[in-house]
């Protein structure tokens, strides 16, 4: 029997570009059940079989101008135009159906204009083509890659982490591949501050204090210096409790801080705290609730507020969201009554006593 000794280092010396990525990804397509899993679990996809794989798939479009496209891309209408390309689409079957995911790979690069609309109406042109009957479309980048319009995400890291699992000499060149891309990405990573952004939160802190002075702002107008991914806070009435307004991402979170130390038993325990004092909030459609190495977040969608125009040009959208933040303090001044503060504050030491 051959043995098997520890795999080598690593080291690559060129740059790496995302088509490098692309083939790394379809060769585990091709090749792991569990890797494809990583994406199917995201859209609750348990049982599934891939049948074709399709790398940089180029569309000319049916013709219609790009003007026209801005205007009609995001309508249902299958015949926007569906010019670009696909980075990589997985062509599968579940429950007697034929689906795709339409995948776009980002390390640092800048999103081209319409480009997630782009792929919705390259999957909406494939089903009326007969190809498949539903798709889904991924962006896989780093964590930091910023694009909210995206609704389903991987990141390099949870990918590295796959890898790390794995845990073979087949695995090193992969943890090697994707390392070097997060640092192109980290090298790249330079915020530039947007007088235009910074108008708008300025415009969001005055709103708030002259219509709703009983909202608990955290946030300053001076604090908010135009990054896109700024965050707006307000006071959650709980140590360790966050509240804060993802207008990009389109949610009003709930951040329950434990800490990275025994967090997946934290985790659990916060789960059926939830269940046991909170159960109906499980079962709201609206509401998410996922947890990642240092906290688990309740999260209630929130119309997307567009951080390049004033606030007051989104009167409707900013109101539902304030309507919404309101929600949140209520639930959060229940949770506390129900005694979850002291709760939170008996397992951050969990692990001393596990």
């Amino acid at each position: 029997m051959e043995k098997i000794n520890s795999p080598p280092a690593v080291e690559l010396c060129s740059g790496i570009r995302e088509h490098d990525m692309d083939l790394m990804f379809i060769e585990e397509f091709c090749s792991s059940e569990t890797f494809a899993s990583l994406f199917m679990s995201k859209i609750g996809i348990t049982d599934f079989q891939i049948v074709k794989l399709i790398h940089s798939q180029y569309e000319e479009g049916n013709g219609i101008d790009v003007e026209t496209q801005s205007r009609m891309v995001c309508n249902d209408n299958v015949e926007v135009d569906s010019r670009g390309e696909s980075d990589i689409t997985v062509i599968y079957t579940s429950n007697n159906q034929t689906k795709a995911l339409l995948i776009e790979d980002k390390i640092n690069a800048v999103q081209q204009p319409n480009q997630y609309e782009r792929y919705l109406a390259r999957g909406r042109k494939a089903m009326s083509d007969g190809l498949y009957e539903s798709f889904e479309v991924f962006l896989v980048a780093p964590e930091s890659y910023y694009a909210p319009e995206y609704k389903n995400k991987l990141t390099y890291e949870e990918v590295k982490a796959y890898f790390e699992k794995c845990n073979s000499s087949r695995s090193a060149y992969k943890i090697a591949l994707i390392s070097k891309a997060l640092q192109k990405k980290s090298r790249s990573n330079i915020i530039i501050p947007s007088e235009v952004v910074i108008d708008f939160y300025d415009g969001y802190v005055r709103f708030v204090h002259d219509n709703h002075p009983n909202l608990p702002l955290i946030s300053k107008a001076d604090q908010l210096r135009g990054s896109k991914s700024n965050w707006v806070y307000y006071d959650s009435y709980i140590p360790n409790v966050e509240l804060i307004h993802q207008a990009l991402r389109r949610n009003v979170s709930i951040q329950i801080n434990y800490g990275k130390e025994y967090a997946d038993l934290k985790e659990k325990k916060v789960n059926e705290w939830l269940r046991n004092n909170k159960p109906e909030l499980l079962s709201i459609k609206e509401v998410t609730v996922n947890a990642n190495k240092a906290c688990l977040s309740i999260k209630h969608e929130s119309p997307l507020l567009n951080t390049g125009d004033s606030i007051y040009n989104q009167i409707d959208k900013a109101e539902e969201s304030f309507e919404i933040i309101e929600k949140a303090i209520e639930l959060l001044k229940e949770l506390k009554n129900k005694g979850f503060a002291e709760f939170l504050s008996s397992i951050r030491w969990l692990h001393f006593f596990s």
